[in-house]
């Protein structure tokens, strides 16, 4: 395996293969049975944040028929996958940005002690 070649998790790799059609069709413990509406079928284990071994990927993509070059292009995240928040939102209906509230500043018209008030007078 090329040491530069992507190295998945479980749960990264369930995502990328149903980007590709697959669905998640049972789980038994931590593997998971995804298929495809034409008739594939693999199994893919998820174990927290380990990443899945050259072997085991290998044979992975043999069983989806997917080369390592389609499964990185569908584990690299694109604009499409992830709008911005305000994509598709009328300008009419997107919120104001938050305002922050600053420090009161003693406003020059008002009196701020009964000694600028007797001055005034």
């Amino acid at each position: 395996m090329n040491p530069r070649a992507a190295r998945p998790t479980g749960g990264e790799l369930i995502s990328a293969l149903q980007r590709a059609g697959f669905t998640v069709v049972r789980t038994k413990g931590s593997h998971h049975r995804l298929a495809h509406a034409d008739g594939r079928k693999t199994t893919v284990p998820v174990h927290g944040t380990e990443t899945i071994g050259p072997g085991l990927l290998s044979k992975i993509l043999r069983d989806v028929e997917l080369t390592r070059e389609q499964l990185e292009a569908l584990l690299q995240p694109t604009e499409a996958m992830w709008p911005s928040p305000a994509a598709g939102i009328p300008l009419s209906r997107q919120r104001a940005p938050r305002r922050v509230p600053t420090t009161a500043t003693p406003d020059a018209t008002l009196p701020t002690t009964t000694h600028s008030i007797l001055n005034r007078i």
